[in-house]
């Protein structure tokens, strides 16, 4: 019989429950901090090196959020167990937490966190992108990374008896090691069955995708067990300045969604709530009602057996502590929407219970 494989062990996957496929529960994210200058210092209307207070969201939500270090700061268990409590309160069941060798934290937290919460919990096996690797990972074949990955999955993760249930990539650079690490990923789904996320961002080629995607099912990698994350970041632009020289621009660009829809993969919708604009650099983030709107169509065109959500809390502004929407962005504002908007009710239960579901379990 199929399972899903939780920090806490096996549970059947009818017990899923309302899932957000897509999060940071304990996470150092440090490296996304960018270097405070003297120069930088003296241009913010904030002090970047002091802790997060509420009186500076609106310029930490306005662009030098990259600089603030407490923000990439999600270490903190009792914090989490708070955000994580706030989701089962709203009707949250399971969170796949995202975050693999490099940025996640102490497995046996995030244990503690699912058992004081009542929440599932998803551990992953896997790596980030490059420059966030152990620096064992650097020179390790793809056989040995493949071995790592297989040993975190049936014995444990970091000295703990709590199994990966999940396999996170991640493709930045493009480099050779990466996509050799992708194909250990892949080789390490085949042999138990796990499904694999692949990250990318919104400055990933259509090429590179391309790429990512041929490699997968090159390795054998099946299709159904492929998520591609950050799908979003594909559907328009994000230049200020673009859009304002050629308006034509603002529109919704589905195009790849439904390529590597057709492929028989599955896509996810996230970063619900984030806080992205930065005034420096002229750009925006896309906000929740594009990716609303993006996800509906999709769903519209027949897609929806290959969707699933998230909200994808990686910085500490997003959490309910500091002034965000927390992890249950999906549930109080996307979920409402797609219904208000026609959506049936079985659809919506399909994206957040069915096909998770069906993802996660092996």
């Amino acid at each position: 019989m199929k399972t899903i494989m939780t920090v806490c062990g096996p549970i059947e996957p009818d017990k899923i429950g309302l899932t957000s496929m897509h999060e940071h529960v304990l996470a150092d994210l440090s490296f996304f901090a960018s270097p405070i200058t003297d120069d930088i210092q003296e241009t913010s209307p904030i002090n970047l090196r002091s802790p997060i207070e509420m009186k500076n969201l609106c310029y930490l939500r306005n662009g030098w959020l990259g600089y603030c270090s407490d923000n990439w700061n999600l270490r903190d268990p009792e914090l989490m167990t708070r955000e994580v409590q706030y989701f089962k309160d709203q009707g949250g069941a399971t969170i796949l937490e995202a975050s693999a060798p490099g940025i996640r934290c102490d497995t046996e937290k995030l244990r503690e966190i699912s058992k004081a919460t009542n929440v599932n919990i998803i551990a992953s096996t896997g790596l980030y992108r490059e420059e966030t690797w152990p620096d064992h990972f650097t020179n390790m074949s793809a056989k040995d990374m493949q071995a790592h990955f297989l040993d975190e999955i049936n014995c444990g993760i970091d000295g703990t008896d709590a199994k990966a249930g999940h396999i996170k990539t991640a493709i930045a650079s493009g480099s050779e090691n990466e996509f050799n690490f992708l194909k250990a990923a892949v080789w390490a789904a085949n042999e138990t069955g796990l499904m694999v996320t692949v990250h990318t961002s919104y400055t990933t080629t259509i090429e590179k995708r391309r790429k990512i995607l041929q490699t997968c099912l090159q390795e054998g990698m099946k299709p159904e067990k492929l998520l591609l994350c950050h799908i979003h970041n594909t559907f328009s632009n994000q230049n200020m300045q673009s859009f304002l020289q050629n308006q034509e621009l603002f529109q919704l660009d589905l195009s790849w969604a439904r390529e590597a829809l057709d492929k028989g993969v599955n896509v996810c919708v996230d970063l619900f709530g984030t806080p992205s604009d930065n005034d420096s650099f002229d750009s925006f983030a896309r906000a929740d009602s594009i990716k609303l709107i993006g996800l509906a169509r999709l769903i519209n065109s027949g897609y929806a057996g290959q969707i699933v959500i998230g909200n994808d809390v990686y910085q500490k502004i997003m959490t309910r502590s500091y002034g965000g929407h927390g992890y249950a962005r999906i549930i109080n504002y996307v979920i409402p929407a797609l219904i208000n908007s026609g959506v049936d009710k079985k659809i919506v239960n399909q994206i957040t219970t069915h096909n998770p579901a069906r993802l996660l379990q092996h």
